[in-house]
């Protein structure tokens, strides 16, 4: 009888959607997604930028074309007599010229492994950026569409207490006319039905907020209806234990594996700042052939060198110490925030697992509560009908069990957002 009460379908015309479809929809349209999948991609350009830095760098060069160079002329002047004398071929030569390069960095003092180190780290960072992004739009589009159904709920049932106010008003009226009842009832019932229907008014605004909200999180037109699918609430929940969830928080909570990430990101940083105190060592090749023909001669180039380079900068004013120096720090800083970062994420789970608890108890609570309102109701109206009672028993029955049904669509809804927190403060995805 009470049994799938948090639903319904929202009224309209309009787009239709699954709980799955909403969150896919979200996902698909949300600026910020769209932010966070857009640096995502600089990451991995980055971080390719980062990696070539000491990857193999090869280089090829060709020319081919004509050369024409005008003869060198010399005059000479011997015994009052000039003589001229030319140098060179007037005419012009096929040359052709190709060369290749290829250096590799062998040894930095350790600050090329640091630099991928830190490269892969960056771009991790980053996924669980996105990551978290997706999380909390996960949780709002869960909250805005279950904030829909309970206020679609509200309508329906306000709608129903005044129908049940108006049948009271009829009833007394008729009891009046019998002689069975007073005045002052059907004034009660009059106003009942007055405070009914200004509550009924209330739920239909509050539906409209609704509507809006959900729209704006799935980045629809605020104008658009739309038809949402029923879901039906399951209070068999498995709960787990704090400790399992905390473990599963410090495995996937995508915050905290940013930080693990920082850190390990900041003592990367102070080993590429020491390597500087180190000489650089690279492994430098070179190949170039080339020829210049003419039509008597041709004159051809072959060369190539092989050789290890090495730079060390031996002094700097003490700017390399002092940037250790700062590395350092920072990377001790970062390893001191361990304690109050993992305690924050404790908390976290902490609070989602109560938050579950107390949900699942309210639901309960709520559950019995609604069944003897239920049974109270029933009871009020029948003595009400054979004159045992009063309207007055009628109404607060009507309002208890009016109350009631709110209070377990709450429980309900209360429950359905507790999962989805636990869900997103462990990082996974459990409920």
């Amino acid at each position: 009888m009470i049994a799938g009460w948090l639903g319904g379908l929202v009224a309209g015309a309009g787009q239709e959607l699954t709980f799955q479809q909403s969150i896919d929809l979200a996902l698909k349209q949300s600026p910020v997604i769209l932010k966070k999948q857009a640096e995502l991609r600089a990451a991995e350009g980055q971080a390719g930028q980062i990696t070539a830095n000491y990857l193999p760098n090869l280089s090829l060069a060709a020319s081919i074309g004509k050369l024409h160079a005008e003869p060198q002329t010399t005059s000479l002047t011997i015994g009052g007599v000039t003589q001229t004398y030319s140098f060179g071929l007037d005419e012009t030569a096929n040359t052709n010229s190709y060369s290749a390069s290829l250096s590799q960095v062998v040894f930095d003092g350790g600050a090329m492994f640091a630099s991928f180190g830190m490269a892969g780290k960056g771009l991790e960072a980053a996924r669980q950026e996105l990551k978290k992004s997706t999380d909390q739009l996960t949780f709002d589009v869960i909250n805005t569409y279950n904030n829909v159904l309970v206020a679609q709920k509200m309508v329906e049932l306000n709608d129903e207490a005044v129908q049940m106010t108006e049948r009271l008003l009829a009833q007394a009226n008729s009891l009046k006319r019998l002689g069975m009842g007073t005045g002052a009832d059907v004034l009660r019932a009059e106003l009942q039905l007055a405070k009914a229907q200004m509550s009924l008014t209330k739920a239909k605004q509050g539906l409209e907020l609704a509507r809006n909200n959900f729209n704006a999180i799935l980045g629809n037109d605020l104008n658009l209806a739309v038809e949402l699918e029923t879901i039906e609430v399951d209070s068999g929940v498995t709960v787990y234990r704090y400790e399992e969830l905390l473990k599963l928080a410090y495995q996937n909570q995508p915050a905290w594996c940013q930080f693990v990430l920082a850190i390990g990101a900041a003592k990367d940083e102070a080993t590429i700042a020491r390597g500087a105190l180190f000489p650089r060592v690279s492994l430098v090749g070179n190949y170039e052939v080339g020829s210049t023909k003419y039509s008597s001669y041709q004159s051809d180039v072959k060369n190539w060198t092989a050789v290890a380079s090495a730079n060390w900068n031996v002094f700097d004013g003490t700017a390399t110490f002092n940037r250790l120096k700062e590395a350092e720090a920072k990377a001790k800083a970062k390893e001191q925030e361990e304690r109050e970062v993992k305690q924050a994420v404790a908390l976290q789970v902490k609070n989602a697992d109560f938050q579950l608890i107390s949900a699942l108890e309210n639901l309960e609570a709520s559950k019995i509560a609604l069944e003897l309102a239920v049974e109270n109701n029933k009871i009020s109206e029948q003595r009400y009908g054979a004159g045992l009672g009063s309207n007055l028993e009628v109404i607060d029955a009507q309002v208890n069990l009016t109350l009631g049904k709110i209070e377990y669509l709450l429980a309900q809804h209360e429950l359905a957002i507790a999962k989805a927190r636990v869900n997103q403060v462990v990082g996974q995805k459990i409920y």
